[in-house]
């Protein structure tokens, strides 16, 4: 990551760790809209909520 330096083995990883270092949640719940960073969190929120 080249803003705190951290390594990862896959390039897959590297971009999910860099949404913590930004505001952006570009997955939305379909139910509520409510936004996450990743599609899995959406996911889960969905199945415990809805």
């Amino acid at each position: 990551c080249q803003i705190c330096l951290k390594t990862f083995p896959r390039e897959y990883h590297l971009k999910l760790h860099q949404t913590i270092h930004c505001m952006e949640k570009p997955h939305k719940c379909q139910r509520c809209h409510k936004t996450f960073k990743t599609r899995w969190l959406a996911s889960r929120h969905a199945s415990k909520t809805h």
